[in-house]
């Protein structure tokens, strides 16, 4: 009886420990799983990382680039404000020489023969045509005073 009960638990020993080696296999399988998928993990993290560190770099460029623009078009509004006032006091200053000139009935009949659209040439009559109107209005003034 001690023989046979020996072997039942020889048997059920050698069952337990297949039992519990599997168990052990799973577990290894497991935790080979979680090492596994941890190290995929971290990889994922240092891409992130650099395409973060990437990101930052393109955004700190295009900022530099539009604060550079930025001065760059303040720059040019500076520029254009300066030109326009130099040009309204060219205009002053063309309106009153034009106004001198023709108030000479000779000068201001040249002038105005030399300014009319159908001696100039076709992209320059709009100009051409308000330049004719001035002087021929500077000369009307000047024949209803005289």
């Amino acid at each position: 009886m001690l023989c046979g009960t020996y072997h039942e638990n020889r048997r059920n020993a050698e069952k337990r420990q297949l039992v519990l080696q599997k168990e052990l296999d799973k577990q290894r399988a497991r935790a080979r799983r979680s090492e596994d998928s941890l190290q995929a993990a971290q990889v994922k993290i240092q891409e992130l990382e650099k395409f973060r560190t990437h990101m930052e770099k393109q955004l700190n460029a295009m900022e530099i680039a539009r604060d550079s623009a930025q001065v760059e078009a303040d720059y040019l509004r500076r520029q254009l404000r300066k030109l326009r006032s130099e040009t309204k006091c060219n205009q002053k200053c063309i309106h009153s020489a034009l106004q001198k000139l023709t108030h000479s009935p000779a000068v201001a009949k040249r002038i105005a023969a030399a300014c009319h659209p159908d001696k100039c040439p076709p992209e320059l009559s709009d100009v051409a045509t308000q330049l004719f109107r001035f002087v021929q209005s500077i000369r009307e003034q000047d024949a209803s005073v005289a």
